[in-house]
């Protein structure tokens, strides 16, 4: 399979594409984890198909303190394993 689109960013896109279709799924997203930043750590929003704007930039970062099941993850963990 070759990109349609250059660089990482590329790429991301086509695993969320890919995601979407064989899920059948209106939304998607993919979030990297760095455990650097913040107390637990932060997660960065990759890419995401099928949210409003508002919601993207709303996750572009989360952080443990999130009142999201993101938030929810970190704190426990849960993305560590």
């Amino acid at each position: 399979m070759e990109l349609e689109e250059p660089g990482i960013e590329g790429l991301y896109d086509q695993i969320l594409d890919s995601a979407v279709a064989l899920m059948r799924a209106d939304f998607a997203s993919m979030q990297m984890l760095y455990p650097e930043r913040g107390s637990g750590g932060q997660l960065r929003l990759l890419g995401a198909r099928g949210f409003t704007p508002e919601a993207v930039r709303t996750w572009e970062w989360v952080s443990a303190d999130a009142p999201t099941s993101c938030g929810l993850a970190l704190r426990t963990e849960a993305v560590r394993s």
